[in-house]
């Protein structure tokens, strides 16, 4: 029986191939274009949320009261107060301090060469604690997480950074040169991390090794505060949150004395990082995200009922068919069962070209957004689009198919268009 559905259905969607390629095209616009868009929230909406402690994950945040009543909000902290709330705050499971360098020479020696291969990083590399590992998630390849970045001149690569560095080498034990003074080993291979995180780091130097990239850097100054400057904690209990901050003020007297009330410290859960635009988060705030969802979910929306007009119309000339169909003793529901294949078979067609439109399109959408957005192949892409099928095919499918097969038998021969009552 079906097998004769879908043969009936492809001889009619053959024969009416103008209105089957305008509904094609017209559907397949509108399900790209809601899925670049789902793409595009999906990327802001699980930013850092793959690391399993995120519920417990906050940074402590500096906000500076000037003198002339101004206030400077700011994402860093101290470098000495890692430590600080490590040992003296029982709330705090575990700190870590990270450095995001702006500017670092790397130099690396290549077999056949004499003069080492250099390169100069501007964005990805990050001096941090060993216990940045014990915070955030990673897939560690090769290296131990709790010993890889304790010593001095030790550093960890993902496996992009350490295929740029040193092809397809065994990176481990390998010696990359920092800023032409420092050489150090590599102790750990991490796999690549998701993309959605606000710390997309590639190479992660020990931060013991900042006293001999920077010999004149306070590390144990509370006065040392710098914008790529963050610390990190993971709380016990998340709501011990507030607790912690009011212990605060307390801990800025005893290192600040009477310049106490200048340095305010917060700390803010790991949820408002990307939204916070008061502190160099993303410049888009949630609530246009959603707004954004909506426009979204209009483009179908509005696809859907395009299609719905075409098939109404196409109704039309379809109704003597409808008629002599009915005569021969085809069902409401067998009519219903043919015009819905023959609308699924549309929406399939549409929403292969909606994928092909969306990798055609998305590397200038990238450039558009500044992101780096992919169409993955995982259960969450495959969710939106089999949801949004099926939403399609009763919104679009379900109006004309129910119009089509309540023709009157009688009226549609004589070309009066009226449904049937029953």
């Amino acid at each position: 029986m079906f097998r004769n559905y879908l043969k009936i259905a492809l001889r009619n969607l053959r024969t009416q191939h103008h209105y089957t390629l305008l509904n094609t095209i017209g559907l397949s616009v509108g399900l790209a274009g809601g899925l670049l868009i789902f793409l595009f929230l999906r990327h802001h909406l699980s930013t850092d949320r793959h690391h399993t402690k995120f519920d417990r994950i906050f940074r402590i945040d500096t906000d500076l009261h000037l003198a002339d009543g101004s206030i400077e909000y700011n994402p860093e902290a101290p470098l000495p107060m890692a430590q600080a709330l490590r040992t003296d705050y029982p709330q705090v499971e575990q700190a870590a301090f990270l450095m995001m360098l702006r500017e670092l020479t790397v130099s690396t020696k290549r077999a056949g060469r004499v003069t080492p291969v250099r390169f100069q990083e501007h964005k990805g590399v990050g001096l941090v604690e060993a216990e940045w590992f014990d915070i955030m998630d990673y897939t560690w390849l090769r290296g131990n997480p709790k010993t890889a970045l304790r010593a001095p001149n030790s550093v960890v690569l993902t496996e992009s950074w350490a295929k740029r560095y040193f092809g397809d080498a065994n990176p481990i034990g390998q010696v990359l040169m920092l800023n032409n003074k420092v050489s150090a080993t590599v102790t750990g291979l991490l796999a690549e991390p998701p993309t959605t995180t606000d710390t997309n780091l590639g190479l992660f130097v020990s931060l013991a090794t900042l006293k001999t990239m920077d010999p004149t850097y306070g590390m144990t100054d509370w006065y040392w505060l710098n914008s790529i400057n963050r610390l990190y904690v993971t709380l016990k209990d998340p709501a011990a949150a507030p607790a912690l901050e009011r212990a605060f003020p307390a801990l800025a007297k005893k290192h600040y004395g009477a310049n106490a009330n200048i340095f305010r410290f917060h700390i803010q859960p790991m949820r408002e990082f990307h939204f916070d635009v008061v502190r160099g988060g993303t410049t888009i705030r949630a609530s246009l995200l959603w707004s954004l969802g909506v426009v979204g979910l209009l483009l179908i929306v509005a696809a859907c009922i395009n299609f719905i007009n075409l098939a109404t119309v196409q109704a039309l000339r379809r109704s003597k068919e409808v008629g002599i169909r009915k005569t021969l003793g085809s069902t409401r529901g067998q009519l219903i069962r043919q015009f819905l294949l023959e609308t699924s078979l549309i929406i399939g067609a549409a929403t292969g070209l909606a994928l092909l439109l969306v990798l055609l399109t998305l590397p200038l959408f990238n450039n558009w957004v500044q992101l780096n957005l992919a169409l993955q192949p995982d259960w969450l892409t495959a969710g939106f689009i089999g949801l949004s099928l099926i939403g399609v095919i009763l919104l679009a499918g379900g109006y004309p198919a129910a119009v089509l097969s309540g023709f009157s038998p009688g009226a549609a021969l004589k070309g009066s268009l009226k449904a049937a009552s029953t």
